[in-house]
């Protein structure tokens, strides 16, 4: 992933970040921020982004279902809780995947 800041005035900064290319279309996606203050909180704040990305706390709210993000989820809580529970929350998930249909 990739990230870059470019300053918009005096104190404003824009951040912009490099996400997953589009599995529908495969094109490219970007997310960006502006962030009033120094530059050094700009940067804070672009690391920070990035952590959120390598770790898949970021949510695109709006191109993602209700589905999609605990399919994501549960692949990102996997390694952290016990087998069990992990099996648990996925015939939980799984249940409710016809209310996320529409």
């Amino acid at each position: 992933m990739r990230g870059h800041i470019t300053q918009r005035g005096k104190g404003v900064w824009l951040i912009r970040i490099e996400l997953s290319r589009d599995p529908q279309t495969g094109g490219r996606r970007q997310r960006a921020e502006t962030i009033h203050g120094t530059k050094r909180e700009a940067e804070t704040r672009l690391a920070q982004m990035l952590i959120d990305v390598g770790q898949g706390c970021h949510v695109d709210a709006e191109r993602m279902t209700v589905a999609q993000y605990l399919d994501q989820w549960l692949v990102t809580v996997e390694g952290e809780i016990r087998a069990n529970t992990h099996h648990t929350y996925i015939h939980a998930v799984n249940a409710c995947q016809p209310c996320f249909s529409g």
